[in-house]
């Protein structure tokens, strides 16, 4: 396949992704994905079948290529970080690993690294809509098995985790993507109320206020950071992402009688207030200054 044009090995690739992490692809994905017409698109499906003939199945049913777990192996080396990027709708090069520059430029590395086998497992299951068995590694209490259905994954800014109804809780919560050693998929039912649609913190937003940092010098540097008008800026974040959100810009949640010091906090949260009875209120910056009666 390395000697086929890049932009076929690049629907290849993507031929090969969608079969590891969603489970299927279609001729309808792949022509939308890439524009291309309705022969293109079939002679690309033919072609990676042909290259790649125990890889997947195709389901005259469905109309769609099937991933084969017992006999898949992969083919193009793909970044599992880029994967999830392209299946989160935020577009890569599969293929490719550097483009022409037009600007000299850097970008800090996300030095953690999910495992292919991991992420494909539960990306396959919250495409299929199946719980999944995990071994889980929480700092808090370390090993644990769980049966969750997760729905939605993340990136925080600083690593990848998904949301999922874990059953042994029974309730949503947030499971970090490199903390999993093991998963398999068990033939169970997801009741109703493990739905995306009964997750009351992510289907719920809250408004922040963001202001310059009380203990600044010149707040007025920060105010053209972050576009302020009338020196706030206001975003508004789902409810089980606001502790993410803060933490990852260092906003401090104090109370203004009780802030805290540190170069590193440049913003305040003015309606500070709103993270008292969030789920990942423990975890923002300045929760436990706040006198919880």
């Amino acid at each position: 396949m390395q000697l086929l044009p890049v932009n076929r090995q690049e629907r290849l690739a993507f031929i090969e992704l969608n079969l590891l992490f969603v489970g299927t692809i279609t001729r309808k994905t792949l022509k939308e994905r890439f524009q291309i017409s309705d022969a293109a698109a079939t002679r690309d499906l033919i072609d990676y079948q042909k290259y790649c003939p125990d890889n997947c199945t195709y389901d005259n049913k469905l109309k769609a290529y099937l991933y084969n777990q017992s006999s898949f192996t992969q083919q193009f080396e793909i970044d599992v970080n880029v994967a999830l990027l392209e299946l989160t709708g935020q577009r890569q090069s599969l293929t490719q690993k550097t483009h022409e520059r037009f600007l000299s430029s850097e970008t800090l590395e996300m030095i953690t690294k999910p495992k292919v086998e991991i992420v494909s497992a539960i990306t396959r299951s919250m495409a299929s809509a199946i719980p999944i068995e995990i071994e889980y590694y929480s700092v808090r209490s370390g090993k644990r098995r769980a049966v969750i259905i997760p729905h939605s994954v993340v990136n925080n800014g600083e690593r990848w985790h998904f949301r999922a109804y874990d059953r042994e809780k029974d309730l949503f919560s947030d499971f970090v993507i490199t903390r999993i050693e093991k998963v398999k998929g068990i033939k169970s039912k997801v009741n109703s109320y493990e739905n995306k649609t009964n997750d009351t913190e992510w289907n719920s937003e809250v408004r922040l206020v963001l202001v310059p940092h009380p203990l600044l010098q010149n707040p007025r540097s920060i105010e053209l950071d972050y576009a302020m008008q009338n020196g706030e800026h206001r975003v508004t974040v789902k409810s089980a992402l606001m502790g993410y959100f803060l933490r990852h810009w260092n906003v401090d949640c104090s109370p203004a009688d009780n802030l805290l010091v540190g170069k590193q906090y440049h913003l305040w949260l003015k309606n500070n207030e709103v993270v008292l009875h969030n789920q990942q209120r423990f975890f923002v910056p300045g929760f436990e200054n706040h006198k919880i009666n």
